[in-house]
Formats: structure tokens, sequence, C-alpha cells
């Protein structure tokens, strides 16, 4: 990934970078996909440098053009679903609660 430093050259991701943000995903990469996965940062990273160079400065924030108005429906209560009924259409459950596929594999721990 190229990053740049104080003085505006360009420095690619480091290798220990690299992994900190492979332990970060919890995913693991050979050597091709480590290529693969750093020539996508770079792309990503090169995206957001090019957006950092518009000029922003006449146009307001976000926030200031929506305050005052808000697109959201009022928030008023209404009746739910019976857990019968949620459960039915669930595509698991055993009986009381979803049923999910682990999320977290702490093989490597």
């Amino acid at each position: 990934m190229q990053k740049r430093d104080g003085s505006g050259e360009i420095v690619s991701l480091s290798e220990k970078e690299l992994e900190h943000l492979k332990d970060l995903a919890r995913i693991r990469l050979d050597r091709d996909l480590r290529e693969k996965f750093r020539f996508q940062l770079d792309a990503v990273i090169g995206f957001v440098a090019e957006l950092k160079k518009v000029d922003i400065s006449k146009h307001k924030d976000t926030a200031e053009m929506q305050r005052g108005s808000s697109r959201l429906r009022a928030d008023e209560p209404e009746d739910s679903l019976s857990r019968k009924t949620v459960l039915e259409e669930a595509p698991g459950n055993n009986g009381r609660f979803f049923s999910v596929p682990p999320v977290i594999d702490n093989e490597n721990e």
C-alpha cells in the first residue's frame, strides 16, 4: 500500500503493518493472497488520496444541510410480530432462539 511520509514521498505498507491488518481482520494470507491484498489496499488508498484532492471548501457540511428537516418517519409505537411468527420465518431456530453459524473462529488462539 502506498502512503506519503512527512515530505510527500510515497512509502509502501510495511510487512509489519500488513501482518497487523491481517490479524485485525482475522484472515489467513498465503504469499499470493498477500500480494493480491496489498494491490487491493493500494487501490483503495489511492482512491482515498484522490478524494482528498477535491476542494470542498465551498460546500456546506451535510449536517448543516439537513438541520431542521428530517427524512426519517416519526417514531411511533406499533404492534410487533409474535416470537412464534418471527422464529417460523427464520432459516434456523431451536424453538426459542435463532440458530446461527459460528462467527468467530478461535482456531488460531
